[in-house]
């Protein structure tokens, strides 16, 4: 920190000259984008949305992205939705308990289908999701109104061409249920 602010305050009376003055502030921004990244990275911590027919762990992806296991509590049977990093949702799935069955792709990019594949060969047999050939390990496309059940969840899948031409959203609801539903975008509106 000494350094820096000597630097700094030298850049800013002209004694070290223009030159290091633009290599100073090129390893400035460099250095404020990595401890950025890095509190970003601290502070992206999974969380859980506990309600009485269903829970919801988020769980943090790459850089900027979230994937979510969503569990029916009456079965345990779960599903995951964009598991692009399966390593994680496998050790999500192992700390809750559940029996992961499906993967719910929202899009084919690949920061959202592309661990498909791997968590597919992870866990032979589980169903994959998507609204469009593009999505790696695609099992089963939907289309818009299709409905599906993960244990006693039951999900309607919303055809939402925004952000891809095959992008769907997933409506979660439970019958007879007085809780809120869930929806999982995989992208905000653009």
């Amino acid at each position: 920190m000494f350094f820096r602010s000597l630097l700094v305050n030298a850049c800013a009376v002209g004694v070290l000259g223009a030159a290091t003055a633009t290599a100073y502030s090129c390893v400035s921004v460099r250095f404020r984008a990595q401890t950025a990244a890095l509190i970003h990275d601290l502070v992206r911590k999974s969380s859980v949305v506990d309600q009485a027919n269903m829970k919801v762990e988020l769980l943090p992806a790459l850089s900027d992205n979230y994937m979510y296991l969503l569990i029916d509590k009456d079965s345990k049977e779960a599903a995951v939705v964009d598991p692009v990093e399966p390593i994680k949702v496998i050790e999500a799935v192992r700390k809750h308990g559940v029996r992961l069955t499906t993967v719910l792709t929202t899009h084919h990019h690949w920061d959202h289908a592309g661990g498909n594949e791997k968590m597919v060969r992870l866990m032979p047999g589980l169903k994959v999701y998507g609204g469009d050939e593009r999505v790696d390990a695609l099992t089963k496309k939907v289309t818009h109104s299709t409905t599906l059940k993960v244990g006693s969840l039951n999900i309607k899948c919303l055809f939402t061409p925004c952000h891809t031409t095959g992008h769907i959203c997933y409506y979660v609801t439970k019958e007879n249920s007085t809780e809120p539903p869930a929806v999982f975008t995989g992208m905000t509106p653009e």
